[in-house]
């Protein structure tokens, strides 16, 4: 019994170290396994599910050129913090993005030739793609790889935007090429509904 004891006392110690020694394999791997931001394009996504490995997959079968690699996360992977997450895209919610306007009204970058498909405005410039319409429950991989809270859930519009702090766009302070331009350009191919996106207004604000 005194055996059985000693072996439950430390049993606390043991799955302690058990969980430090996971993470620690985990942060490694990561480490060693990943590249510089200048090869990298990183997508973040704050939806109802994300299937962020097999969309990773789907995107880095197109990766551009000079990128080696492409990493989709869920927004809680790492909270969007320009002093600690240097994410390239974004899929937020319209609440969400008008907070990060308010905040910061740089936080985004102008979309560079939207075309037809619908966009939000901030001061009369297109900051976000349409990436979930409410109205219609269509949007970029729904119910493939993005799963949007439904519309009797949350009833809003999903956009894809650009960060201010992205190495890969046209407009960048530190811009280095053009690839979250390509990899946006994909991610538009993966509209529910195929090349044909709904012509809606576009959304207004910021005046």
């Amino acid at each position: 019994m005194k055996f059985l004891r000693n072996i439950f006392s430390q049993l606390h110690t043991f799955v302690l170290w058990l969980l430090i020694s996971v993470l620690l394999w985990a942060w490694v791997f990561s480490f060693l396994t990943d590249t510089s931001r200048e090869k990298k394009v990183m997508l973040f996504a704050h939806v109802g599910e994300l299937h962020d490995r097999d969309l990773t997959l789907r995107l880095e079968a197109h990766k551009p050129e000079g990128i080696k690699m492409i990493k989709v996360h869920d927004f809680e992977y790492q909270m969007i913090d320009t002093s600690k997450t240097f994410g390239d895209l974004y899929i937020v919610p319209q609440s969400e993005l008008e907070q990060m306007l308010e905040k910061d009204p740089g936080a985004v970058l102008e979309i560079l030739d939207p075309g037809d498909h619908p966009t939000y405005l901030f001061e009369g410039r297109p900051v976000g793609l349409l990436a979930y319409d409410a109205e219609t429950n269509c949007g970029l991989g729904a119910d493939s790889y993005i799963f949007y809270p439904s519309p009797e859930y949350d009833g809003q519009n999903y956009y894809l935007c650009v960060s201010s702090d992205t190495l890969h766009y046209p407009g960048a302070e530190a811009a280095v090429d053009e690839a979250a331009r390509a990899v946006i350009t994909d991610l538009l191919t993966l509209w529910e509904q195929g090349p044909e996106v709904p012509v809606r207004p576009q959304t207004e604000t910021g005046d």
